[in-house]
């Protein structure tokens, strides 16, 4: 969910850019209509001749959804007034427009009035991360995809997100067909040649494996998906040897075990072989360096 906030300084500007395509009424508070749309330009208008000095005394707060979501009415009723509620609290002046065929994704535009009851106008300060947190809590709150107006935040979510499915499906597969094959289905294409890359199929993105750790290579997922599908030959097989009466070898988990944290101790040091600390060695680099710095 991304929440973007705009300040606008005519209010019949903004409800004539909202009102001009097709739409439909959402929800308001505190204002009367009697079928068109003047009365909120009359009430915006009244209360804002209260402060004459705030030069853009209008919000116009655009509540966008995921591409594949579908909110219902209600849920997405709710979803506005907790957002409205925790931006500026109950008592402001709105009205909520929804424009049902402009755009793939679902999405609702807010015109707000800044002007308070006491003439004194809403901060319009650091809005996009007070949004930003309000975006977070309905998220969890109504169950709905992590979003961000922040583009750097919005891929840190996807390679998550992406990380998670290979992790997942690494542990399913037995080749790199399949692995493919499992991508797909979480609308993930995988582009294999040298390297690897994934394709976002909802948003067209790009992610490349080595961008999401030296462990999602290539090289490495390719044997991530042999150890895992040796590990479960091994355990039909010592399942088989149980039921037979046999005492299993287990030597292939100790092999994962030793792989993952070989993995681990990769990423940091960038080394197949993690040397053993010297003493005499040491005091000999430094003692070269100390040579060098003279």
């Amino acid at each position: 969910m991304i929440a973007k906030v705009i300040t606008s300084g005519s209010i019949k500007s903004l409800m004539k850019y909202l009102t001009d395509k097709e739409h439909s009424l959402v929800d308001m508070n505190r204002v009367l209509m009697n079928g068109s749309f003047d009365p909120v330009v009359e009430e915006f208008t009244r209360l804002q001749k209260q402060n004459i000095r705030c030069k853009s005394p209008n919000f116009h707060i655009i509540l966008s959804f995921a591409k594949d979501e579908i909110i219902t009415p209600k849920v997405q009723n709710d979803i506005l007034q907790d957002f409205i509620k925790q931006f500026v609290g109950p008592n402001q002046m709105w009205v909520a427009i929804e424009h049902p065929k402009s755009n793939t994704h679902q999405h609702l535009h807010i015109a707000m009035n800044r002007i308070q009851s006491n003439g004194k106008a809403l901060s319009s300060s650091n809005t996009a991360y007070r949004c930003l947190d309000i975006c977070r809590k309905l998220e969890k709150k109504y169950n709905l995809q992590q979003l961000s107006s922040f583009k750097g935040e919005n891929q840190n979510i996807r390679k998550e997100k992406l990380k998670e499915i290979i992790n997942e499906t690494i542990r399913k597969v037995s080749d790199m067909n399949d692995f493919k094959v499992e991508l797909e289905k979480h609308q993930f294409k995988v582009l294999q040649a040298r390297g690897i890359a994934f394709i976002d199929k909802q948003c067209g993105a790009k992610i490349k494996g080595s961008d999401l750790g030296r462990e999602y290579s290539l090289m490495y997922i390719k044997r991530r998906i042999e150890m895992y599908s040796a590990l479960k030959t091994e355990m039909s097989s010592d399942t088989q040897q149980v039921q037979e009466g046999l005492e299993p070898e287990g030597t292939l988990i100790a092999d994962i075990a030793n792989f993952t944290a070989f993995l681990l101790k990769d990423r940091t040091r960038g080394s197949y072989q993690q040397e053993e600390y010297d003493p005499e060695k040491e005091r000999k680099k430094r003692k070269r360096r100390r040579g060098r710095r003279m």
